[in-house]
């Protein structure tokens, strides 16, 4: 009998169990359905006459937020992006600049953060911003542009409403599976002749699955990061239209028998044609599960194994969520340079044995090229239904990495994306700031105290906003963490971050130093790099002034003290001649970015491209006829295949330089401008055009070369 009576009560708890767990399931499942309601329960109940003044505080707060996510969506999840961007080659960056001279810079949530040309010890990173630092971007842009929106409340005013802020305005984001709603506490003290009312708590909802479009964009991050879909569909994309013709590309592999020089291709052209080939195929790809993915069906007349394999299985990235509401769109656009390179005798690709120009007898003739290839590719998640039918687009960047014919393989973490209920840190909640009095003085290098700067606390992949500074100095309680970062952040200053652990109750104090940016003004003269007879040499006699259709584009990225500062990037463009500037290149009215640069002291590494628009004509390189002999009779050629042609739309990378280079704050103070020099590549001064062969598009390669043998020269000239 006691048995039995031990085994009916556990039947009993097993009961209440299954009762509780069906509570707590259905509870949950009501919150998911109906977030808003369940949030404006909480919200204070208020007189009837007081509501047009939330609901107009509301309306704004939702116009507000909105914003917001548009901008985060526009920016692959940063409001203000940080990252640096290249734009001369998109493959050396942190981030993409969308359309040339677009200010809109797009950062890579997946990337080759070693350079190019890297052996052995390539490395890769992310620029994903976590849930976490993008509710924190929400909140704080709210918390700047909510008053603006507000206007002072005037039009309640001029109905005889005093109304008086008596708290901060402190946001609140958070993203649940179908919406994104922001709880707002923003109190005001109402009076209306002899009323008096508070109102101090706000809610409004975004109808758009910004958790599911994260979500999304994170897993086809990590399918591209473990199996190279990108490099496998550029592979399939090289062998398809490769092949024995000098109007393909050339072919990873093959061989044909004969005699003289075989067929033959040049670099130039090989990126021209990758860059085309991925413009028209990129957009191919397709997500599985997505509103926007079709089966494409073999069509009549095609071979259908041959077709659906590739067309299907080679353009599809295999997801398993559904994603029903989205969709995922993939882009390649042609301004967006690839990095390529071949295993070619200098510009001119061709069989195995053949050594020179003017070819040697094989009977035999082996064809085997390695491909190195580089390119961004957008990434853009669209919900066409959200915000009542308006539409909501996330975009970001990917990178294609391909070495040597194989995918560049990374062995990193996948990215992770926190549940609902993770989205909600403790670390960040008031109950969790334990820590004694933390005291935060922040300065300029200069030594002046920096008022209004946002003091962010770092741990782990969580990020807590703390305050703002107030003459310098910022006193309040921390949470507690060990390996944690104090962040220091103003629009009018470098960012400055420092290491603090704060393990327990004892009050601690740090100091962080901002840089002070001073404007400068650039310009920029060019050293020649001339053929004389068949030899390229430089010519250091004279320094040179820029051209009327040159445009110079100076890059700045300063080193890093400590792994765990913020980049720092500087970027400057000088246009067309000291005295006069063209349309071309410098726009409609001319004009340049060489004004003002506002410049950090530091350590840098400078890079400079120059580009040449040559004007009214055409800069040419002809069509060469070369010949050889055999045993019985003469065999020519014509190389290029057809004449190289630089214009208006289509420039000359005319320029480089790159080199180390440190300015001190006392030379930044008294310093009106910096003039930068250059290697100028003077294929235009090479007279007549009949002279000119495609042999000296290598003086482009080799402008990298010779700009670390005449660094000292190159070295900018403060004035």
């Amino acid at each position: 009998m006691a048995k039995k009576g031990q085994i009916t009560i556990f039947i009993i708890i097993g009961l209440l169990l299954l009762v509780g767990i069906g509570i707590y399931l259905y509870v949950t499942s009501q919150a998911a359905i109906a977030p808003l309601e369940a949030q404006e329960a909480v919200v204070s109940k208020i007189p009837t006459e007081m509501q047009p003044l939330r609901n107009y505080v509301q309306d704004c707060l939702k116009i507000t937020a909105k914003e917001a996510l548009k901008k985060l969506g526009e920016r692959g999840g940063y409001i203000e992006p940080r990252q640096g961007y290249n734009p001369i080659e998109p493959t050396e960056g942190r981030a993409v600049q969308f359309a040339p001279d677009s200010e809109l810079k797009i950062p890579y949530w997946w990337h080759l953060s070693s350079k190019n040309n890297c052996v052995g010890d390539c490395e890769f990173s992310s620029e994903r911003p976590s849930l976490e630092n993008i509710k924190t971007q929400m909140d704080r842009y709210i918390k700047d542009k909510l008053p603006n929106c507000l206007g002072e409340f005037a039009n309640f005013k001029e109905q005889q409403y005093n109304i008086v802020p008596t708290g901060e305005i402190e946001p609140d984001t958070q993203m649940t599976s179908a919406t994104v709603i922001v709880m707002l506490t923003y109190p005001l003290e109402i009076t209306r002749g002899e009323e008096r009312f508070e109102i101090k708590d706000y809610v409004t909802e975004l109808p758009v699955s910004f958790y599911e479009i994260y979500s999304l964009a994170t897993n086809i991050t990590n399918i591209e990061a473990q199996y190279s879909f990108l490099e496998q569909m550029t592979r399939t994309l090289i062998d398809t239209f490769s092949r024995l013709s000098e109007n393909a590309l050339p072919p990873v592999s093959d061989m044909e028998f004969g005699f003289g020089r075989g067929k033959m291709w040049t670099k130039f052209d090989v990126e021209r044609k990758i860059s085309e080939i991925l413009t028209s195929y990129v957009p191919l790809l397709k997500v599985t599960y997505t509103k926007n993915y079709r089966y494409l069906p073999a069509p009549n007349g095609k071979d259908k194994k041959f077709y659906e394999v590739l067309y299907n299985r080679g353009f599809t990235v295999p997801v398993l969520e559904q994603h029903k509401s989205l969709e995922a769109r993939f882009v390649y656009l042609p301004w967006w340079k690839p990095y390529t390179d071949l295993n070619c005798n200098g510009q001119i690709c061709q069989a195995e044995g053949i050594s020179n120009t003017w070819g040697f007898l094989f009977g035999v003739r082996r064809y085997n090229f390695a491909y190195d290839v580089s390119y961004p590719v957008l990434v853009e998640i669209k919900q066409p239904g959200a915000f009542g039918g308006e539409g909501y687009s996330f975009r970001y960047f990917l990178e294609a990495n391909m070495r040597n014919n194989m995918p560049l393989a990374a062995l990193e973490p996948t990215l992770t994306v926190p549940s609902i209920m993770e989205q909600s840190t403790l670390l960040c909640t008031p109950q969790q700031r334990t820590s004694g009095n933390i005291t935060v003085n922040v300065t300029t290098s200069a030594g002046a105290p920096v008022d209004g700067a946002e003091i962010l606390y770092r741990c782990g992949k969580e990020v807590c906003d703390m305050g703002a500074t107030v003459q310098g100095q910022l006193l309040t309680k921390f949470p507690r963490c060990l390996g944690g970062f104090v962040t220091a952040t103003h629009r009018d200053y470098s960012n400055a971050i420092q290491q603090m652990d704060i393990t327990d109750e004892s009050d601690q104090s740090t100091s962080l130093v901002m840089g002070v940016g001073y404007p400068v003004d650039f310009s920029v003269k060019k050293w020649m790099l001339r053929r004389y007879g068949i030899n390229w040499e430089m010519d250091t006699t004279q320094v040179w002034n820029q051209g009327k259709y040159e445009n110079t584009i100076i890059m700045l990225e300063k080193k890093k003290v400590n792994d765990w500062e913020e980049p720092v990037n500087v970027l400057g463009t000088v246009c067309g001649a000291p005295s006069q500037k063209a349309k071309i290149p410098c726009g409609d009215p001319p004009s340049d970015e060489s004004k003002n640069v506002t410049l950090f002291a530091g350590d840098y590494t400078v890079t400079i491209y120059s580009f040449l628009y040559p004007q009214p004509k055409n800069l040419t390189i002809p069509m060469q006829r070369r010949c050889y002999k055999t045993n019985s009779h003469r065999k020519c050629y014509w190389v290029p295949t057809q004449p190289i042609q630089f214009g208006k739309d289509k420039p000359l990378i005319s320029g480089y330089a790159q080199y180390d280079w440190t300015i001190t704050e006392e030379q930044l103070k008294n310093a009106r401008n910096i003039e930068f020099t250059y290697i100028n590549f003077a294929l235009d001064k090479l007279l007549p055009e009949s002279q000119r062969v495609v042999e000296d598009l290598e003086q482009i390669s080799t402008m990298f070369s010779v700009s670390e043998q005449y660094e000292d020269i190159l070295k900018p000239v403060l004035t």
